[in-house]
């Protein structure tokens, strides 16, 4: 009966990752309100047996700021909203984490990314109206299930990432991560979106490195800084990086519209640097039509920069709660033994990939993506990795 109920859990968690990746499907009220019901449930029934106050008070501050940025929002009703649906995601994502071992959370989220591409596939195979759309630079491009091809490409270069790791280092359900592997390569072809064959030539470059066994300190440093670099070359280019991208490589220096976004971003910052609009405000179709559209002629829903977006929607001081966040998680990678080698690195390059796709696009505290949810996947399978190494120390 255990093992029954283990497995419809295992069953529903799945189907909600999904769900919170295509979130142009059921993602409403009631569907987080299921998921904070569930949440309850599961702490219930299996208790806090993992779960500390120290491996998630980030989680928790950044939150408390997400609310209280209600206050001061320019659309208090979406700000409202906003809030209360990541109270649920988070809790539901903590329940999650709680609830199964470090394999198990892995064994999940490697069958998460196998679904996810298999399901586009499938639906692009036999409704390819349905999962296709024009775009004016490529023709034919696809989407899968998603509302756009970026979205489909972005997705296709993790799950892609998890399986190799996973083909590379655990050695087990070799099938099933090829399999997922293939699947995902075929969606970034399909999706034409460059900045995904961005992130899946950095993904290949992170994988060698793992595989070669630099020491992780080198990894890290080596690819935050890449990092740093690209996110000012995009922001700030120079005229060296203008000329490559413009004649060379004949792309749309504007990064399709992208800057006028930005530019426009940086301008409203500059009003309310420390508070920020509140959660997701700025760019509410509410706000939109009062203010914003005297600049822009379309409401874009997001800056297309998450750390843009937060300091648009919680102010500077959000953003440095996340961003001390992120550096104990990067500590924490670089300070486990070579007993976690490969476990630190696959956390690490996770977070490192969101990060990267988060310089154009916006998943960091966002309740409608997957991508925030692996954040705290993430930070609580390193601490536990930590806690788990402590123990090893204690006990030799």
């Amino acid at each position: 009966m255990k093992i029954s109920i283990n497995n419809c859990f295992s069953a529903i968690y799945l189907i909600a990752f999904i769900i919170l990746s295509f979130n142009r499907f059921f993602i409403n009220s009631i569907f987080f309100f299921g998921l904070f019901i569930f949440a309850c449930l599961s702490i219930y029934m299996n208790n806090l047996k993992k779960i500390s106050l120290q491996s998630t008070i980030f989680s928790w501050l950044l939150l408390l700021m997400c609310a209280l940025s209600v206050i001061w929002s320019v659309n208090v009703k979406t700000s409202f909203t906003i809030s209360i649906y990541l109270f649920c995601t988070t809790l539901f994502v903590l329940s999650f984490v709680n609830m199964y071992s470090k394999e198990q959370l892995i064994n999940l989220i490697l069958k998460y990314a196998f679904l996810l591409m298999l399901i586009n596939i499938v639906f692009i195979c036999l409704l390819p109206d349905l999962t296709r759309s024009f775009d004016f630079r490529y023709g034919n491009v696809y989407k899968g299930l998603f509302l756009q091809k970026n979205a489909l490409g972005k997705y296709a270069v993790l799950c892609f990432f998890m399986s190799a790791w996973a083909l590379l280092f655990l050695k087990k359900n070799n099938f099933l991560n090829i399999i997922t592997i293939f699947f995902s390569i075929i969606c970034i072809i399909l999706s034409k979106s460059s900045g995904a064959a961005f992130i899946f030539m950095i993904s290949l470059v992170l994988l060698s490195l793992f595989k070669i066994g630099f020491p992780k300190k080198t990894i890290i440093s080596i690819m935050m800084v890449s990092f740093l670099t690209v996110f000012y070359f995009i922001l700030s280019p120079p005229k060296i990086i203008q000329y490559l991208l413009e004649d060379l490589l004949n792309r749309d220096l504007t990064y399709t519209g992208r800057v006028y976004i930005w530019d426009i971003t940086k301008k409203a910052i500059m009003q309310r640097p420390f508070s920020g609009y509140g959660i997701n405000a700025f760019w509410s179709s509410e706000y939109y039509k009062e203010v914003n559209s005297k600049y822009i002629a379309f409401n874009p829903t997001h800056s297309h920069d998450g750390f843009l977006d937060i300091i648009l929607s919680v102010g500077i001081v959000g953003l440095l709660l996340y961003i001390l966040w992120g550096l104990i998680l990067l500590r924490m990678c670089m300070n486990l033994s070579k007993y976690n080698y490969s476990f630190a690195l696959l956390c690490f390059g996770i977070y490192f990939l969101i990060l990267l796709n988060n310089i154009m696009e916006t998943d960091l505290i966002y309740p409608y993506s997957m991508f925030y949810p692996l954040q705290i996947i993430v930070f609580f399978l390193v601490s536990y990795l930590r806690k788990e190494e402590n123990l090893l120390e204690k006990s030799i």
